[in-house]
């Protein structure tokens, strides 16, 4: 019965996402199964990317997608908590205002409608908190890798992950790392692009329960879903699927995806707080033109 039980809720899991697909303009929607994984996979053609954050108290994706019902958004960049507040790790730039900066030397993705940047950077803001070339009223070095400090800054969006997976095409040897964050299978969240310009959302989905059952057992059986990906192999299959550019954002317990107002992967709750979905930083919200 358990079994049969089991079997039941991953087709019911994988349904829904396919009935909802059809209803979202501009947007192709799959979701995938890559080395026992589940992967999703929101594609757009065209659309307006924003970033959405409120640094005085974490938010949650189901409050978040509520407002933003016609949307896509996914979870954002890594973040550091303290108490309510959640503060982005990395550069975080929105509408030229810096939310955040830091001098750590990761991989970087930005934006302005129009046209988008991709490398790595280690940007040093010296003074200010306004760029995109208004004044002097903000001095910063962005020490990209190869691309122009002068694109970065004329950039209104910004944001930093680690690591950058893949660069023109190429898988970055950083996901070749033999650390545990690198290695083991994970819940992930991406921002890529593709060989043609169309910008993807992918979120690799794993279970709690799947989770502590590995934790316990040391492998899982086929009908129990719980693992994500390392990096290596998501980095593999993304390649593989055209993608030419591949951000890593904040991962396991953060992971959170909602399409149209419906929140199809939660992020967790923590034990500690008895809480049964995790506030986060910020999140990016694809939205159609229209």
């Amino acid at each position: 019965m358990i079994i049969l039980f089991m079997q039941m809720l991953k087709f019911s899991r994988w349904l829904y996402p396919l009935l909802l697909s059809a209803s979202v303009m501009a947007l192709d929607y799959h979701v995938f199964e890559y080395k026992g994984a589940r992967i999703h996979w929101a594609e757009f053609e065209q659309g307006q990317l924003n970033i959405v954050i409120d640094t005085d108290q974490h938010q949650k994706l189901s409050d978040v997608a509520k407002y933003h019902s016609q949307s896509v958004v996914m979870n954002g960049s890594f973040f550091l908590s303290n108490g309510r507040a959640h503060q982005p790790t990395y550069l975080l730039k929105k509408d030229c205002q810096f939310i955040s900066s830091s001098h750590v030397k990761q991989g970087a993705f930005g934006w302005d409608g129009a046209h988008t940047v991709w490398d790595v950077i280690a940007p040093r803001v010296t003074r200010g908190l306004n760029d995109c070339g208004q004044g002097q009223d903000a001095f910063v070095d962005y020490q990209p890798r190869y691309t122009s400090a002068k694109v970065w800054r004329s950039m209104p969006h910004v944001v930093m992950g680690a690591p950058l997976l893949i660069d023109r095409g190429e898988i970055q040897k950083a996901v070749y790392y033999k650390g545990g964050f690198y290695r083991l299978p994970y819940a992930r969240s991406i921002i890529a692009e593709k060989d043609n310009g169309n910008l993807v959302f992918v979120v690799v989905e794993a279970g709690l329960m799947g989770q502590i059952l590995m934790k316990i057992w040391g492998s899982l059986p086929s009908w129990i879903q719980g693992q994500g990906l390392s990096l290596r192999d998501l980095a593999v299959w993304l390649r593989q699927r055209d993608i030419r550019y591949a951000l890593n954002l904040d991962g396991g317990g953060s992971v959170g995806l909602a399409v149209n107002g419906k929140v199809l992967v939660r992020p967790r709750f923590k034990w500690q707080r008895m809480e049964f979905e995790r506030g986060l930083s910020h999140f990016l919200v694809m939205s159609d033109h229209a």
